[in-house]
């Protein structure tokens, strides 16, 4: 990463350079993220994959809900697009438009593909045909439909929730890269359409995306810290717990002799016995009291980490983050265990029910992250 951070610096002027954000409404940068957010909207609609003569939109259910949980990770629940607020929370919103486009573009059915001539589609087209002679097609939702509407689409979603059970973000995100990466490849091979459309439209989302990165995580808990230690009195405890605090921050974890040392800046003319007292009373009201750290046992002992809610700003829109990918991951779970189609026919004895337990694990997984204490 730091090798491409130098290349960025040389490569691209100041003023466009990753993490420079937008700050405001009369930012020139926020003019040019809608410019091409729109200039991506623009591309996609004149790509022929959308409908040779004339532009057909329709909204997959899906893949709209699956738009609003990957934009609603990296936005709210992860602030890597600026702080949720004024200029950036309306580019946010914004952004759920040409990239529900990008993903039907890459997951989606053609709405110019007359036929279906492959395998799944013949699939589909039998099991509509039987539907309809039982007369359950109406019982059906339509939503349950929309997940069968392309072989990739089930797959995709299936990704995109392993990809939320990673702790790490930069696991979750590099699991989620790959996914769209490999989408978009395949994309760009699809008959239907155009590749140059689709690189062109991509490429104008991917600039919008690169002009608003601003992980905003950091800044949001450095605030909080110094919010919550400006009621300590005692200025010698006040500098060891931000010391302590932010150097977890920068860490991501502290050892204890770390913190012993931290706090024998402030301390020099105690013992160590004493020294170790004062800390494990410093830590324990950081952890206790302020709720800024955790506690985390590993093999080398006791180590400080982080709270998962150190760097999130705004709890109602944290919400919304989660609450999108557990009802999701819930409804998806239900819905791939009752419906008829399977991955592994449920014929073949022992293995006809691993894509089932598969899809309840993964659904189960995702209730962790939320939840963890």
């Amino acid at each position: 990463m730091s090798i491409l951070h130098r290349f960025l610096r040389a490569a691209v002027p100041e003023r466009f350079r990753p993490h420079a954000g937008v700050r405001s409404f009369t930012d020139p940068n926020f003019f040019l993220v809608i410019l091409l957010q729109f200039a991506s909207c623009v591309c996609f609609i004149r790509d022929p994959w959308f409908g040779r003569f004339f532009f057909t939109f329709e909204t997959n259910l899906l893949i709209a809900l699956l738009a609003l949980v990957i934009v609603a990770s990296f936005a709210w629940e992860e602030s890597r697009l600026g702080s949720p607020r004024g200029a950036n929370l309306l580019l946010h919103f914004t952004l759920l438009v040409p990239f529900t486009m990008f993903l039907t573009r890459l997951f989606g059915a053609s709405p110019a593909r007359a036929f279906d001539s492959s395998l799944f589609g013949l699939l589909r087209e039998r099991v509509a045909e039987l539907g309809g002679f039982l007369g359950i097609n109406q019982q059906v939702p339509e939503f349950l439909k929309d997940l069968f509407v392309s072989p990739l689409l089930p797959l995709t979603v299936l990704a995109v929730l392993a990809g939320c059970c990673f702790r790490r973000p930069a696991l979750r995100f590099g699991f989620l890269f790959l996914v769209l990466a490999a989408g978009f490849l395949a994309a760009l091979k699809a008959p239907e359409g155009s590749a140059l459309y689709c690189f062109a439209a991509t490429a104008a989302l991917g600039a919008a995306l690169l002009l608003q990165s601003n992980p905003a995580a950091n800044a949001i808990a450095c605030g909080r810290i110094l919010r919550e230690l400006e009621r300590e009195t005692d200025r010698a405890a006040y500098r060891a717990k931000l010391r302590i605090a932010t150097e977890t921050l920068r860490r991501k974890e502290l050892d204890a002799d770390t913190a012993v040392r931290l706090t024998r800046d402030e301390y020099p003319d105690v013992s160590a016995m004493e020294l170790r007292a004062i800390t494990a009373q410093l830590t324990g009201d950081l952890v206790t009291l302020h709720r800024l750290l955790e506690l985390r046992g590993d093999r080398g002992g006791t180590i400080l980490t982080t709270c998962p809610e150190l760097g999130t700003e705004n709890l109602l829109l944290r919400g919304v983050a989660e609450v999108p990918r557990l009802l999701f991951a819930l409804c998806f779970a239900l819905l791939w265990i009752i419906s008829p189609v399977d991955l592994i026919p449920d014929a073949i004895p022992f293995v006809g029910t691993l894509d089932d337990a598969a899809v309840a694990i993964l659904a189960a997984l995702s209730f962790r992250r939320p939840f963890r204490g």
